[in-house]
């Protein structure tokens, strides 16, 4: 469990997926908003984790609705920052999740910590930077093969409980929850932030449970080992909140993450619906609880209790083993990360924290 700074929403951006490294960063701003990011580009170990630590201590006082984005390679490490007042995020957009302007100056601009290092030093050590560089890269894939079978067997018993799942309770249930939570916001649109509140890392599964309780005063558990129930539920009340004009957080599951929700969190309403189960168990005081089993045929399920059990105990030595190789690949990029500071100039740095703070306040048209 990781739950990250009460002060502040926390969440993933990226994730180590079945079908590989899975980035949402460039679905991190919208320019709707009228927004503007700062992408960092620069190899590892240039401090883009201080670069955003030293960034929030100078504009925090400026904005209390800060959202940090943590890396799940390294989850005690910042991949980026939005300062949503301020309408500001600023983003590491190097690989694994690389991100690129769209519409360079007008929306987004690069910041070049590369031109921060001693390129001839990097040089002289180019043959240790290739072999580590290439030593990472094959650990992350060897980690997405492991985490690939671990979603082949959750999806078997998923697959397995949807075929006992009763849809039209689950839609009873959502339509009355809705009619007691929500009224609709006419001729609002609805809009979505797409995340991940959880993901396996080098230490095991870490989710952020702060974040919940820094949106959510209320919260609706839904109790569903197998998240058959759940995702359906989720997906239900997703659709109706955007139809009636909500602005909603979706968390999908990032062994899943394209066609499994596992938690909605409403903000402007202070309500979240979340899925717990042996993965990631919640416990909120004023939350209620809502059993799978109401849904399901326990009776239908039991005949493949064998299949369903297996199931359980090989993906979560699956798992295990991907958050070690995780670990291993975390090693050899810290090898390199030391290279990188041996030739790195964080005078020059540290002029660029204070350059993008003050463009940021002057955007806001705020004095600093």
């Amino acid at each position: 469990m990781c739950n990250g700074g009460s002060s502040s929403a926390n969440f993933f951006l990226g994730a180590v997926a079945p079908q590989g490294f899975i980035s949402r960063y460039a679905q991190c701003y919208n320019i709707e908003d009228d927004g503007y990011t700062y992408i960092l580009k620069g190899g590892p170990g240039l401090g883009k984790t201080e670069f955003i630590k030293k960034l929030i201590a100078l504009l925090s006082k400026y904005d209390d609705n800060i959202e940090l984005i943590h890396s799940s390679l390294n989850p005690d490490c910042y991949d980026g920052v939005l300062f949503h007042s301020l309408r500001a995020a600023v983003m590491d957009g190097t690989s694994p999740h690389v991100l690129e302007p769209r519409y360079y100056d007008a929306f987004e601009t690069i910041i070049p910590l590369g031109e921060c290092c001693n390129k001839e030093l990097l040089r002289d050590r180019r043959e240790e930077i290739l072999a580590l560089t290439d030593k990472s890269t094959q650990l992350l894939e060897r980690s997405v093969r492991f985490i690939s079978a671990t979603g082949s067997l959750l999806n078997d018993t998923y697959r397995l409980a949807l075929n006992c799942t009763d849809e039209d309770k689950i839609a009873s249930f959502v339509a009355r929850t809705l009619q007691k939570e929500v009224k609709a916001r006419k001729n609002i649109p609805g809009k979505e932030r797409y995340r991940f509140l959880s993901a396996v890392t080098p230490s095991g599964v870490m989710r952020f449970d702060s974040t919940i309780s820094y949106y959510c005063d209320k919260v609706y558990v839904f109790d569903d080992e197998f998240g058959a129930a759940s995702n359906i539920a989720l997906h239900k009340l997703r659709h109706s909140l955007t139809e009636s004009g909500h602005e909603l957080i979706c968390c999908y599951c990032p062994i899943s993450p394209f066609e499994k929700i596992e938690h909605i969190l409403v903000p402007e309403l202070r309500l979240g619906f979340v899925t717990s189960n042996k993965w990631h168990s919640f416990d909120f005081e004023d939350s209620r609880t809502i059993h799978a089993r109401r849904f399901t045929s326990l009776e239908k399920l039991s005949v493949r209790k064998q299949r369903i059990s297996f199931n359980r105990r090989a993906a979560q030595e699956l798992s295990d083993a991907a958050s070690s190789v995780l670990q291993q690949a975390r090693e050899a990029e810290e090898e390199l990360e030391k290279i990188y500071r041996t030739a790195t100039d964080f005078d020059k740095i540290n002029a660029y924290i204070g350059k993008t703070a003050q463009d940021i306040l002057s955007m806001n048209h705020i004095k600093g």
